[in-house]
């Protein structure tokens, strides 16, 4: 099997080098995939700083939208499959290899893979035991209208994606109106999470970083609804996945107790962003 990793980059010099070394040091195949940098109108040293990486193709996108970077990226393509990270994620050694072995599954045409935090914190971990679950929820419920994407660890053969792409090119969401696209196309099983494919995201590492992320999604959630069936979780679904992190992970009852008081402030978060007016965002160029 062969891979295109696919990394749009706008202004992260932070992260970026930790970020390519990660993908340069896999343990698949050096033959066996490509990587591809797509600079999405940097200022900063973000260009230099992926040049100096050989094995990477840098190319360039004036559009402003990670998305078309990433439309970008795929028309340069060669792999049998695409593969999507963020120049702010650091991915594990054996990333590429679990992808693969998620790809084994019969039926599968699109993977998300596990998302932890920069920092192992108390109230990270939690989040991200939580939202491990909830990915592994909505990815077995078969109910089409919870389905959502996130494009910093995904990948997708290349033939669904040239049935169900190009990505809407627009600030936020993307990501989730193609995966819907992918689930009407071929059905909810052809979507599946692989956990051990895991990256870190390297941009959140305090919890208020994450707070903020959940308004961030509540308030883009209203704009990309007219684009996609998704819909945020009932409170009886939020509920059991809060049941399944607690079993799953041996929490305590104090640590159980922590969980649900970080998540209503999240559900807080989230609701608040979608009381706020939509992100103005409208299609640019492929949709």
């Amino acid at each position: 099997m062969d891979f295109s990793v696919i990394v749009p980059c706008f202004n992260n010099e932070p992260y970026l080098a930790r970020c390519l070394n990660a993908l340069c040091t896999q343990t698949w195949a050096k033959g066996g995939y490509e990587m591809i940098l797509i600079d999405n109108n940097s200022t900063d040293r973000s260009v230099e700083i992926a040049r100096g990486f050989s094995e990477v193709t840098v190319l360039a996108e004036e559009i402003q939208s990670s998305y078309a970077a990433r439309n970008r990226g795929v028309r340069q393509a060669k792999g049998e499959v695409l593969v999507f990270t963020d120049s702010d994620c650091e991915v594990c050694p054996t990333w590429l290899e679990e992808m693969a072995r998620a790809f084994g599954s019969p039926g599968t045409g699109l993977v998300l893979g596990g998302r932890r935090h920069a920092k192992e914190s108390f109230a990270l971990a939690m989040a991200a035991d939580y939202e491990a679950q909830k990915v592994d929820y909505i990815c077995t419920q078969r109910d089409k209208n919870l389905y959502y994407g996130y494009t910093n660890n995904m990948a997708v053969r290349r033939g669904v994606f040239e049935r169900c792409g190009p990505f809407l090119q627009v600030a936020r969401g993307g990501d989730t109106v193609f995966v819907s696209r992918v689930v009407d196309a071929f059905g909810a099983e052809s979507v599946r999470y692989a956990d051990k494919a895991q990256l870190r995201h390297l941009e959140i590492d305090r919890l208020s970083d994450w707070y903020r992320k959940m308004g961030t999604y509540g308030r883009s959630s209203r704009r990309y609804g007219q684009w996609s069936p998704s819909r945020p979780l009932g409170a009886g679904q939020r509920f059991e996945i809060f049941r399944r992190t607690v079993v799953c992970n041996r929490y305590s009852w104090p640590r159980a107790l922590s969980l649900a008081a970080l998540l209503a402030i999240g559900v807080a978060a989230f609701g608040l962003g979608r009381m706020l007016p939509p992100m103005r965002q409208k299609a640019a160029g492929p949709s």
